[in-house]
Order: C-alpha cells, then sequence, then structure tokens
C-alpha cells in the first residue's frame, strides 16, 4: 500500500499534471500516461493537493513533497489571491487555444537558455513535442532546477495569459483555508496559519455583510 501510494504522488508530481514552472495542479489528464492535461487550474484542486502532499511529507519525509506543497502555496499567492480570498479558477484556453500560454517549441527553448542549461534541463525533463508540434514540460524525476525554472517561468508571464473566473466560492475559499492550516501545522509553516486566519476571517467579513 505505501508503495502504492507513493507512486501515484510521484506520478502526479512529475508528469502532466503539474504545473512545474508555476507550481500547483491542472484539472486533470487526458491520456493514461499522464502527459497531457486540461489546462484549466481550479481552486478546490489546488486545496486537495496541498493538503495531499503536506500530508505526504509528514508522512514520509520526502523534501521533494514540501517543496511542491510550497509551490502550490505560491500558485494560490500568485495566481488566485485577491484581498487575502482566492478567485476560483483560470481557464484553459488563452484568445481560444488550448494551453497556448504554458507550451514551448524547442527553439525557444533553444534561443532562451544556454546549453549547460539545455542538458540540465534535459536530464529532469522530457523535452518532447506532446501537444500539436509543442511541449508540455514533463520531468523524468523529481528534481527542482530552481534557477532555470525560475527564468522560464517569468518569460511565460510575459505572454497573455488565462482569463480568470473571479467568483469568489466561499466553500472553496474554506477548503483552502483547512488545506493552509494542514499545511502549516505539517510544514511548520506559521506563515501559512495566519493567511488560513485571514481567510476564515475574510469569509466571515464578506458573508456577515451580504446577510440581511
Amino acid at each position: 500500500m505505501k508503495d502504492m501510494i507513493i507512486k501515484r504522488l510521484d506520478t502526479m508530481a512529475i508528469r502532466g499534471l503539474h504545473d512545474h514552472l508555476q507550481g500547483g495542479f491542472y484539472r486533470y489528464c487526458v491520456d493514461e500516461t499522464w502527459t497531457i492535461p486540461h489546462f484549466e487550474k481550479m481552486l478546490y484542486d489546488q486545496a486537495m493537493h496541498l493538503w495531499v502532499y503536506s500530508a505526504a511529507y509528514k508522512i514520509f519525509r520526502k523534501e521533494e513533497y514540501k517543496t511542491i506543497a510550497e509551490k502550490v502555496v505560491n500558485s494560490l499567492e500568485q495566481e488566485f489571491e485577491e484581498n487575502g480570498l482566492f478567485y476560483s479558477a483560470l481557464d484553459a484556453d488563452t484568445d481560444h487555444q488550448e494551453g497556448i500560454t504554458y507550451l514551448w517549441t524547442k527553439n525557444e527553448l533553444s534561443e532562451l537558455l544556454s546549453e549547460e542549461d539545455i542538458m540540465k534541463l534535459k536530464d529532469v525533463y522530457e523535452l518532447q513535442e506532446n501537444f500539436e508540434g509543442k511541449i508540455h514540460l514533463i520531468k523524468k524525476k523529481n528534481r527542482f532546477l530552481p534557477e532555470i525554472e525560475d527564468k522560464l517561468l517569468q518569460i511565460r508571464k510575459e505572454r497573455k495569459q488565462p482569463f480568470v473566473d473571479n467568483k469568489i466560492m466561499t466553500s472553496w475559499n474554506a477548503l483552502a483555508g483547512i488545506a493552509l492550516i494542514q499545511a502549516g501545522y505539517w510544514l511548520e509553516r506559521d506563515d501559512y496559519l495566519l493567511k488560513a486566519d485571514r481567510v476564515f476571517a475574510q469569509l466571515v467579513k464578506i458573508n456577515s455583510q451580504s446577510s440581511p
């Protein structure tokens, strides 16, 4: 059972479900090999993955699970958060093209990165054209390349971004708040506990204002 759980956690971490640059997870994969996702990002998925990888770190003590959980929080902060609460979702499409914000060509990567960086990237990632002649980044091993990944992320942020569904859902925000509490305890991050406290304080505030 333990080996099966770790295998599934590792598969979700390294394959196409995971946004390896920004952190966070897409909605689901459309193939049995977990290569191509539906590129939509949902708040409740981020909450549940934060909960799962925080718990996995607590149980299995694998540092990569801690890093993944922390990157989920980064995704929440950078892509979903507004005034202490979180938006509902990021669309899969950009200008009616599925996943186009997240994809790369071999020429782009060669122009943007040095030969040394390309070699490092190839050691960790499968740089194969896997989505309509472009590359959706998938890892071969659960390792991180912070400098290279951050460089690519900054370039990606300059592209046109998907539409943001800015509805504030009470239940989904409460789920995110609970996940932040669990992550705060299991990863020993007091800042996550404070963030959770702000989430629930904001939920109480906006719901009391909307009550008759």
